[in-house]
């Protein structure tokens, strides 16, 4: 019976994953090579999950993108379907723009005026093409200090500040919340977008975000949820600050209403989710460097997942961070976008279109044509510390496209000067492995045999990598 059901699930699967039209003999049929993969798959609840998403989630998913989502969703991938559906080191990348060569076609040398020109024609390439912008004027930032006090029995101070942002549209609060250890004069900080501050920990203090109704008080529930996220008690004991805002507070995330806070504040119909949050995270920034429980010159933002791609973005943005971690970011962050069979523009788009501005989706069927990729983003983090982290078994992040952007900047940070991934390390031969660990000043990554999470231990890898470069 099991064997039975085994076959009728995977001939389901077939049927369900075969392309949009074929009824009408308006594609092709399934390519025989990948027919037989699905023959070889004997566990009921893949095929089923697999199925499952080809049907509900917008794009329509492909068949290799079916697997790799059941695999960010939690389902352990055989490694032959691993291998099949992600892809291996040698994509082709015929179509990728070249880093190194200007807008005119003239080769960008290592003189500093040449590469900030450079720098400046990436961001204006990725506003433009990809995030929409992140406003640098037109704005001004106030801060008022709303409560003070102690935690974890005197260790930590914390801080919330409200940061009021306003334009000639009118102003919007924004709440931050600060911890830093009461035994460090000047903390470095881990700065971190949050789906609401009171999460963070279990701390009565914690005020509700900015934009929360007064009357709906659910939230409280809420109260420490995603401690373990962000490892903040740990982080606390090792020397760490940390400070949070919420998304809630910048821009909603979903569609009916990422619009309502900050991005109404500006005429800029092309700024999108995360180009919002990354200009709420430079807000956070204009309040640190003037606190002075902060080491100014230690600031470093972290993100994971849609977080990652904002914290890179912000990164990329703002000179102040010191280190940018982006943590399982993917597609749209630090994953080319080319040869990319998880999470495509085609996918991010049909899925979450508030994320990004209007032309990047307009490269949905046609990826080789867009005139930047992932290794653009993290040029221009260079030469600052740029820290890219994957879970091996994380397919709809593309750990393997996040490997190759990574070494793909890796002229850029030559080009000032600063230390990179070795050069073993190579695009079309490098592989993520479990439990890969490499460290530089410049460039680091890491990758563990995880899935879409942010883990115990992928926290104890960037406190050990902060406490050897930057403490």
């Amino acid at each position: 019976m099991k064997q039975f059901l085994s076959v009728l699930l995977a001939a389901v699967l077939m049927l369900s994953l075969l392309p949009t039209g074929l009824a009408e003999g308006t594609e092709e049929e399934m390519d025989p090579a990948d027919a037989a993969i699905i023959a070889q798959i004997d566990d009921e609840g893949l095929l089923n999950q697999a199925a499952m998403f080809r049907q509900v989630i917008p794009g329509p998913l492909t068949l290799k993108q079916s697997f790799n989502f059941a695999a960010y969703a939690g389902f352990v991938l055989p490694d032959f379907v691993r291998e099949w559906s992600l892809g291996g080191p040698d994509r082709d990348y015929a179509s990728l723009p070249e880093l190194m060569t200007f807008a005119d076609g003239s080769p960008v040398t290592s003189d500093p005026e040449a590469l900030a020109k450079r720098r400046a024609e990436m961001l204006q390439l990725l506003q433009d093409n990809v995030y929409g912008p992140v406003p640098a004027e037109g704005f001004t930032a106030d801060f008022t200090l709303l409560e003070e006090g102690k935690a974890q029995d005197g260790a930590v101070n914390r801080k919330q500040i409200q940061i009021t942002v306003t334009t000639d549209k009118g102003s919007m609060p924004v709440n931050l919340l600060l911890y830093t250890p009461a035994n460090i004069e000047k903390a470095p900080i881990f700065l971190c977008l949050t789906g609401g501050n009171y999460t963070v920990l279990d701390d009565p203090a914690i005020l509700a975000d900015a934009s929360q109704n007064p009357e709906d008080t659910s939230w409280e529930e809420k109260r420490g949820s995603a401690t373990e996220s962000y490892q903040l008690l740990k982080g606390l004991e090792r020397g760490f600050g940390y400070a949070f805002i919420s998304v809630n507070d910048v821009a909603p995330d979903n569609l009916d209403n990422y619009a309502t806070r900050l991005v109404s504040l500006f005429d800029e119909p092309e700024m999108m989710a995360i180009s919002a949050w990354a200009f709420g995270l430079s807000r956070a920034i204009d309040y640190l460097v003037t606190d002075p429980a902060v080491d100014a010159a230690r600031i470093g933002v972290y993100g994971h997942s849609r977080y990652g791609k904002a914290a890179l973005w912000a990164g990329a943005n703002d000179e102040r961070i010191a280190v940018t971690f982006s943590h399982q970011s993917g597609g749209g962050g630090a994953a080319i976008n080319r040869q990319n069979n998880a999470d495509t523009i085609h996918a991010l788009t049909k899925m979450e279109p508030w994320w990004f501005n209007s032309v990047y989706a307009s490269y949905a069927d046609n990826p080789d044509a867009l005139p930047v990729d992932a290794h653009f983003t993290i040029a221009c983090v260079a030469p600052r510390a740029i820290y890219m982290s994957n879970g091996l078994y994380d397919m709809w992040s593309d750990p393997q496209g996040s490997l190759n952007a990574l070494l793909l900047a890796r002229p850029m940070y030559e080009a000032y000067g600063a230390e990179t991934i070795p050069a073993e390390y190579q695009v079309g031969t490098a592989e993520p492995e479990a439990d890969q660990v490499v460290w530089t000043s410049g460039m680091s990554m890491h990758v563990l045999p995880e899935f879409h999470t942010a883990s115990e231990d992928d926290w104890e890898n960037f406190f050990k990598y902060r406490e050897q470069y930057q403490k």
